[in-house]
């Protein structure tokens, strides 16, 4: 059964910190983590699906989307990200590094 975290972006150097994990979005949330009991090193992310998020994530993808998330398409002009693959994370002692980047399309 798998519970969630929420995060917001990961540190200059591409991590998140298990100390800035929250069990509810707060303000500054941008992921979902999904996490299970029977697997601690690995965890699965997304994107929130909160308007406000995507909103700033469209308009700033270098600081919102580049550092967790894969996409080929142009994000300029667009007003949805579509979720098409979670990303993977794996912790490493107390934090966790993106595995696997999100991967996302616009509409």
């Amino acid at each position: 059964v798998p519970f969630y975290k929420y995060a917001a972006l990961p540190d200059p150097e591409g991590y998140f910190h298990n100390d800035t994990f929250t069990d509810d979005p707060a303000k500054d949330s941008v992921y979902e983590i999904e996490m299970y009991e029977d697997v601690p090193d690995k965890a699965f992310f997304s994107l929130l699906p909160n308007p406000e998020i995507i909103r700033m994530a469209i308009q700033n993808p270098q600081a919102y989307l580049k550092p967790c998330c894969s996409y080929t398409d142009d994000p300029a002009g667009k007003r949805t990200i579509i979720l098409s693959e979670e990303g993977m994370l794996r912790k490493e002692q107390n934090r966790w590094t993106v595995y696997e980047k999100a991967k996302i399309n616009f509409e």
